[in-house]
């Protein structure tokens, strides 16, 4: 089955995606409507694997990884436990994290919002991948702070975004989903105030399915 995401442009379907009450704060919610469709159509040919190596290449053999939003598990979470490290998942879609939790059960799932993380404990690397630009741009901008608290010296951040300051929405089994950016500047000066420096952010990578990758690490 096709993983298919429609993108619409945000400003020109304002009336509509609103007349429709799209969930803009908690795009959680649509993925527990979603949950089965979503387990069997999210790709897993690991077309993310060259980003996930420049993760994996700081780490040691059972190194911590925090996965905010970690979805079912599959394909991230599995790529990083097949290699020997130890996970701990976040997700707030009940459903969606209960695939996680039957696959992996010697590691560790929660059902929390990642906006609300505050884990007392840091990792070697923390691992965002399409999950943290479903949040508004206000609420990505106070998630440097909490990378920063789960971070230790030369901990790598991975996560997607936009490839420009803006708001779409997109199509996934007939429900809409939210999806927010800020500028590439903005999340360097971001990074930068919580201790940060970004190695890359790569706009529409051809060889990443088109997705918008930024690394960074904590120094």
């Amino acid at each position: 089955m096709k993983f298919i995401i429609e993108i619409i442009d945000y400003k020109k379907k304002l009336k509509n995606t609103m007349n429709t009450k799209l969930n803009k704060q908690n795009v959680y919610e649509e993925y527990d409507k979603i949950h089965k469709w979503y387990d069997q159509a999210r790709t897993k040919t690991l077309f993310e694997k060259n980003y996930l190596e420049l993760v994996s290449e700081k780490l040691n053999p059972n190194d911590s990884i925090l996965d905010l939003g970690c979805g079912t598990g599959e394909p991230i979470a599995k790529y990083f436990i097949d290699h020997g490290y130890q996970i701990t998942g976040i997700d707030a879609s009940r459903k969606i994290l209960r695939y996680a939790q039957h696959r992996y059960p010697n590691h560790t799932w929660l059902l929390k919002d990642m906006r609300d993380c505050e884990l007392n404990t840091r990792f070697n690397a923390i691992i965002a991948w399409n999950s943290f630009f479903h949040l508004p741009k206000q609420d990505q901008r106070n998630m440097f702070r909490i990378f920063a608290k789960h971070a230790k010296k030369n901990t790598r951040l991975l996560f997607t975004a936009g490839p420009r300051n803006g708001e779409v929405v997109s199509k996934m089994d007939g429900e809409s989903f939210y999806h927010a950016s800020l500028d590439e500047s903005e999340y360097a000066d971001l990074l930068l105030k919580n201790g940060f420096k970004m190695l890359l952010f790569n706009k529409e990578d051809p060889n990443c399915n088109e997705h918008t990758v930024c690394l960074a690490e904590y120094k």
